[in-house]
């Protein structure tokens, strides 16, 4: 098998020691890994060498091995590692080719500041994780409810149980907080020295220090987040908007004069004020006077003379509008905003749910609310998708933006986004569904992408391609409907760390390198 040429060095290495190796033997230079190491294979297994030819890693594992270098430095020693698959099961190995984890775990093992996280999984649900010392000492392991643990964070692992408790243990696996709190909706981890915890089976929140002190009793709401600076530590409690600040040991602080935002190019100003132990913000002259009666939920941010502003009406719903510097209403009465078309154009809906678009520049309605739903993005000729319900019957329509209807796309059952964007695309293709099968459509309103049970967007070197089963089996178009990889695929996967794609054929699972252009060949990395 011959190895492609690139217009880099690593690949000219690549192709001399392919050279110099065999036919057999060759090595893949990969952007992303330690530069003093390089994937090595040998038949169909692979292992790791250096750039002199010096094999570290023997090619016996299954998978394209890379090599990383940890951040931290433990006993003075930097740490390599590269999770390996052997047999269906992973492990991990040392610069030195030494298998430090043995090879008995479902998943690879990933690194967190000089430890090792296995985890085994039943179906999507992570039920257990074990965590390694580089010295092959295995410190903690646990059933835990999803994959949480993430790192050492002030010197401590947040490590949650199946049982749903929380504790915390350092990096000797010694339980330092007992398995007693659940994890909260935000972060949970220390910081600086404190933690936001609530008690097991509880919904209040507190907060606790290193030695498991009670700093703050458990009695905020659930959705309140933490920040510790400078020895203070701010409760920011979410849905009322309020504020607790603390000084270490848990003496409440007096509240924090919040300086008042200049509005860009007006002579007023925001202003913060405590209303019914509730944040609000109010527009103020330069005598710091008040220009009107409103108080808004968030700092509103201008942009271009407008501001989105959030009310809250007797019942406690939340609505948006557009204000001026001057605190005026921009939409007009009984209309309110819902998302940003452009900086000119915005998405308003009236009160009975009907949508349209207004003009900031003219400052008028273009379109009238009459749309169930509007698409946020425009095409690169200025059309929008809607979707108008009449008599419980949905039309999709093409308009422009005089509202004019273009074209109404008929004879599907659901019209969608290409995704992953909200309408249409910077390519102006759009995804239809009919009789549980999609399509897509170019700007001409064709179907450039034929039905098929599945199609999903798929990006190949930064440029995105249509991922599509056929016959049960799965290959990879561009947006002309050219095979790039052909369909005789069970699975296609993306595998960004290896710059290569993960296929399975007849069973069995191994690499390949996608090709650019339709007529090129796919090169399988397989014996």
């Amino acid at each position: 098998m011959k190895l492609p040429l690139k217009n880099n060095l690593k690949f000219a290495f690549a192709f001399v020691f392919t050279i110099l190796f065999g036919l057999n033997d060759f090595i893949f230079a990969q952007n992303n890994q330690e530069d003093i190491f390089s994937p090595y294979r040998k038949g169909d297994k692979w292992g790791i060498s250096t750039l002199d030819k010096k094999i570290v890693v023997p090619p016996i594992y299954d998978e394209p091995l890379r090599m990383y270098r940890d951040s931290s430095i433990i006993d003075g020693k930097i740490l390599y590692y590269a999770s390996v698959k052997i047999n269906e099961k992973y492990g991990a190995v040392n610069e030195k080719g030494e298998l430090f984890i043995p090879a008995i775990h479902s998943n690879p093992v990933r690194l967190c500041q000089g430890f090792f996280i296995s985890a085994e999984k039943d179906g999507e649900m992570v039920i257990k994780q074990t965590i390694y010392t580089y010295n092959q000492k295995k410190i903690f392991s646990g059933e835990f409810i999803s994959e949480l643990i993430t790192r050492f964070k002030d010197g401590l692992l947040a490590v949650p149980l199946g049982n749903a408790k929380l504790g915390f243990i350092n990096y000797k696996g010694k339980t330092v907080i007992p398995f007693i709190y659940n994890e909260g909706l935000y972060d949970y981890n220390f910081k600086n020295g404190f933690a936001l915890v609530r008690k097991f089976e509880e919904r209040k929140m507190g907060v606790i220090n290193k030695k498991n002190k009670v700093i703050y009793p458990f009695v905020l709401d659930e959705y309140t987040y933490m920040t510790v600076e400078n020895g203070i530590i701010t409760l920011r409690i979410i849905n009322d908007d309020a504020e607790i600040r603390l000084d270490t040991k848990g003496k409440i602080l007096p509240k924090k004069e919040m300086k008042d935002v200049e509005i860009p190019n007006s002579s007023n100003f925001i202003k913060c004020i405590l209303e019914n132990k509730k944040y609000a913000y109010i527009i103020v002259d330069k005598n710091k006077k008040p220009i009107s009666e409103n108080h808004y939920v968030g700092i509103p941010t201008f942009k271009n003379g407008i501001a989105v502003v959030t009310k809250l009406d007797s019942l406690g719903y939340r609505y948006s509008y557009l204000i001026d510097e001057n605190d005026n209403l921009v939409l007009p009465p009984a209309h309110y905003y819902t998302n940003a078309l452009n900086e000119n154009l915005y998405i308003i809906q009236d009160k009975k749910g009907k949508q349209g678009i207004f003009d900031i520049k003219a400052k008028k309605i273009i379109i009238p609310c009459k749309y169930s739903y509007c698409w946020e993005n425009i095409s690169k000729d200025g059309l929008m998708l809607v979707l108008k319900t009449e008599n419980n019957k949905n039309r999709y329509i093409i308009i422009n933006q005089k509202g004019e209807e273009v074209k109404e796309i008929t004879d599907y059952d659901f019209v969608d986004s290409f995704l992953p964007f909200s309408g249409w695309n910077i390519n102006d293709y759009i995804q239809v569904r009919k009789n549980d099968k999609k399509a897509i459509l170019d700007s001409d309103f064709k179907e450039v992408i034929p039905f098929s049970n599945y199609i999903s967007p798929f990006v190949i070197r930064g440029k995105c391609e249509v991922l599509i089963e056929r016959n049960g089996l799965y290959g990879v178009v561009n947006m002309k409907n050219e095979t790039l990889i052909p369909f005789e695929y069970e699975s296609i996967e993306n595998d960004d760390s290896k710059n290569l794609l993960k296929v399975k054929k007849n069973g069995k699972t191994f690499y390949i390198k996608a090709p650019k252009n339709p007529n090129e060949k796919v090169i399988e990395y397989v014996e």
